[in-house]
């Protein structure tokens, strides 16, 4: 109901646009899909938080990938 009502308040479709795609909750979804592709598993609340707070704070998913094919976790998987 939110976007709706800023909608209806007069926000344009770009700026709600821009919302979804800036939202925690899509940085939630994309940080879960990071962890299923290079992890092979969900994230726990801990790594989901903090890479999370990572997008707040200006990182770009290529540094969220690279966190992640740089952790120990990923290097035991691709060597195992």
């Amino acid at each position: 109901m939110f976007w709706v009502g800023q909608l209806t308040g007069g926000a344009s479709r770009f700026s709600v646009a821009l919302g979804f795609a800036n939202s925690i909750e899509e940085a939630r979804i994309r940080v879960q899909n990071v962890y299923l592709r290079f992890l092979g598993r969900a994230a726990d609340a801990d790594g989901l938080n903090f890479w999370v707070n990572g997008f707040a704070h200006g990182s770009t998913d290529e540094d969220i990938i690279t966190g992640f094919i740089g952790s120990d976790e990923y290097f035991r998987q691709a060597t195992s």
